[in-house]
């Protein structure tokens, strides 16, 4: 599988090209209003009018605009949601006057016939496509919301979660995400790491309390990533990694926390043994940078 990551690295939407058959497009998430998801894709050689489904993980901006949604769907798009979020989702746009346009696009997606709300946790073909998901933990860090996160074959999106619930082998669904039930190995993992460090996090003075919490709580920290890294319950997982590309970040220069994040997970990966690429862009299992190269 070859996956492109849209805006990349502060992605939060990523493109399986002809993943339900010759022409016939995969999506999960949208990425944010601007640029519109058209627009990204024809700079990638791609077009709306080959995306066949769009799974989404949850219901937060970056990762869905209701009005694009519903357009897809005009189009012939299958949208695949979870039902807890969805309607989480709907409550909220029912009381909030702001979500009126997001509110009325959701009925109308509703009443399309195109929506396709998820269990808690499930597998199923879609085409030619197989997916498997989960629901983990997330929320805008005073409400608990809830996000699927998706796997394709031997690829796993984690959409918005933080590492140890992600990664915990404790957790029936998260096991059985990660292959460690029946031995089927993960080869490309696109993780949520946002942030550095908590210690980083709780000192600085510009985050306003609730975007703090949020953080702290519900997405990826590059020191519970590091953390797993050392777990040896997950040793078998990490073995057999290939390709790890961080996603969604938000600590300003991008590129400079890319980098920091770039080297510790370099040097944790070759003190453990593990080799796999580490990748801000478009996710390939063919990339000349790798862990343990010079």
């Amino acid at each position: 599988m070859r996956w492109l990551v849209l805006n990349p690295p502060s992605s939060t939407a990523f493109l399986l090209p002809d993943g339900a058959g010759p022409g016939r497009d995969v999506l999960v998430d949208m990425q944010g209003a601007r640029p519109t998801l058209a627009e990204t894709l024809s700079a990638r050689g791609r077009s709306t009018e080959t995306l066949a489904h769009l799974f989404l993980t949850h219901h937060h901006g970056d990762h869905f605009v209701p009005a694009e949604a519903l357009a897809l769907a005009r189009a012939g798009t299958r949208i695949h949601a979870g039902r807890a979020t969805w309607e989480e989702f709907r409550a909220l746009a029912a009381r909030t006057p702001q979500l009126a346009d997001a509110r009325e696009a959701c009925g109308e997606l509703e009443a399309s016939g195109a929506l396709d709300l998820l269990p808690a946790r499930g597998e199923a073909a879609f085409e030619s496509c197989r997916a498997a998901w989960s629901t983990f933990p997330h929320g805008d860090g005073d409400a608990s919301h809830v996000n699927l996160a998706f796997r394709f074959g031997e690829t796993l999106i984690s959409g918005d979660t933080n590492v140890p619930a992600f990664l915990d082998p404790r957790n029936p669904d998260a096991a059985a995400l990660l292959g460690l039930e029946r031995g089927e190995p993960v080869r490309a993992l696109m993780l949520n790491v946002a942030q550095l460090s908590r210690a980083e996090l709780r000192a600085r003075q510009d985050l306003p309390p609730r975007r703090l919490r949020n953080y702290l709580r519900n997405h990826g920290i590059l020191d519970d990533l590091l953390a797993a890294l050392e777990d040896e319950r997950l040793a078998g997982f990490f073995s057999g990694l290939r390709l790890l590309v961080p996603h969604h970040l938000r600590r300003e220069p991008l590129d400079e926390t890319a980098d920091r994040m770039r080297q510790a997970l370099r040097e944790a990966a070759r003190r453990r043994g593990f080799e796999f690429e580490i990748r801000f862009g478009a996710a390939g299992l063919d990339a000349a940078e790798r862990t343990g190269g010079a």
